[in-house]
């Protein structure tokens, strides 16, 4: 339950991931194992490792945040401490600048 949760809240936030699965996959287990975890879901961020689904400790770890755009509202992935930098939405084309620092 915690790792479908997890899934649905990263694809609904538009963070990108790649799902191992453990239980049907005997290298991802054996990579699961030497992590020296031992609950699902297990994060693996940088050298980060976050084991169960603690949003507010993903959304510190990854590199960038999610934004809205302002023209069509749609997210947009935007890098995080790169200072002001100017960004084009990939949906509507809309030209903005934006803060990155301190997200």
């Amino acid at each position: 339950m915690h790792c479908r949760n997890a899934k649905a809240y990263l694809n609904e936030e538009g963070i990108p991931f790649e799902l191992r699965d453990v239980n049907s996959n005997s290298f991802y287990r054996d990579e699961f194992m030497k992590t020296g975890a031992r609950g699902v879901p297990t994060f693996v961020i940088g050298n980060d490792i976050i084991i169960g689904f603690n949003k507010e400790e993903i959304l510190r770890k990854i590199d960038f945040f999610i934004d809205k755009c302002y023209s069509c509202k749609k997210k947009m992935i935007l890098p995080k401490d790169k200072g002001r930098i100017k960004a084009t939405c990939p949906t509507c084309g809309e030209k903005t600048i934006i803060n990155t620092n301190n997200r």
